[in-house]
């Protein structure tokens, strides 16, 4: 994930913990911006949920079928490859390390899984 993603996405964050306290009542406001803070809190919300859509499901959706038959296994490889190395500790892990275990993100999970059932085909 780029560093202006995670820039947005911790000042999205950031704003909704901003307005938490005067959206529950602990802060009141004197000066008729209530509507406001509700707003943008409702924006960051919104924001975060359509972020954490795409990251999850955007590559997911271009990987149809016909676009995985048009990689060859060497391209499949190359991008279990740059998965991997994100999770990298000095071995290879299993391929049920790579489906259950909750120390890689779902969208890294499910792109690496797809990957592998793509590579497999091209070798049947």
């Amino acid at each position: 994930m780029s560093d202006v993603l995670n820039k947005v996405k911790k000042w999205l964050e950031e704003e909704l913990e901003h307005n938490e306290p005067i959206l529950e009542g602990e802060e009141k406001l004197t000066d008729g911006t209530f509507d406001i803070h509700e707003g943008r809190s409702e924006c960051a919300s919104g924001l975060l949920e359509l972020i954490e859509k795409w990251e999850n499901g955007e590559e997911l959706e271009k990987l149809s079928e016909e676009e995985g038959g048009s990689m060859t296994a060497e391209e499949l490889q190359s991008k279990i490859n740059d998965i991997e190395s994100r999770y990298y500790k000095g071995w290879k892990q299993s391929e049920e390390w790579w489906q259950i275990t909750g120390d890689v993100e779902p969208s890294d999970r499910e792109l690496w899984i797809k990957y592998n059932e793509l590579k497999r085909g091209k070798h049947e």
